[in-house]
């Protein structure tokens, strides 16, 4: 993750971008910001070829002030273990 996050790819990365908006939103909120852009841009090469689908509208249900955690320690075992595979996506989106 920290490979994509400080080095990027293309001459890009998520740290060179917030380096412009970091005196004025958290990395949370840009960390947040940048995936919903993400997903707003697949969602545009999706309904390209399902244009009967609904758009998604993350801007209007934004909300700021995420504080940037330092640390982690609370989120142990709240997301799923990649290592565990779908298993663990179970254990934490479907049986919680």
């Amino acid at each position: 993750l920290a490979q994509c996050l400080v080095h990027g790819e293309h001459g890009v990365s998520v740290y060179s971008l917030y380096q412009k908006y970091c005196t004025k939103i958290s990395l949370a909120d840009f960390i947040v910001m940048a995936a919903e852009g993400a997903m707003t841009f697949t969602r545009q090469v999706y309904l390209q070829e399902y244009p009967d689908r609904r758009q998604i509208d993350f801007k209007s249900q934004f909300l700021y002030g995420r504080p940037t955690a330092t640390e982690c320690d609370f989120a142990h075992h709240v997301l799923p273990n990649p290592e565990e595979s779908c298993s663990d996506v179970k254990r934490v989106m479907v049986d919680n």
